[in-house]
């Protein structure tokens, strides 16, 4: 399958996921746009690819989102990859946010996740 004229505009580019995909969507034609806030990581997905381009963006910014859109040019597709959570041993997440996940679960009971 080719892709070959079409844009395709990857948020959260630069590492993991979003730069296989990068790269993949290239291997097929695509013109690809890889999008995230560390512009070295980026630049670094896209050194050596002809059809990659990079552009720093914070999707959490409603203005570099603007930016990005505006910088990118029309997409015909478009991958929300960007994400940011905060992370910890399972041990260490509060028992709270784990009941507001399970509203089903009294707060006397254990929490089982199956």
């Amino acid at each position: 399958m080719t892709l070959a004229g079409k844009r395709v505009l990857i948020t959260g580019g630069g590492t993991g996921v979003g730069a296989d995909m990068a790269r993949g969507f290239a291997g097929r034609g695509a013109e690809v746009v890889i999008a995230g806030r560390r512009a070295e990581r980026l630049e670094a997905v896209a050194k050596g690819h002809g059809l990659i381009r990079a552009i720093a963006a914070d999707v959490t910014n409603e203005a570099s989102v603007a930016s990005l859109f505006a910088n990118a040019g029309p997409c015909d597709i478009v991958v929300a990859n960007a994400g940011a959570a905060d992370s910890a041993a399972y041990a260490n997440l509060p028992r709270l946010a784990l009941r507001d996940a399970r509203p089903d679960v009294a707060a006397d009971q254990p929490l089982v996740w199956r």
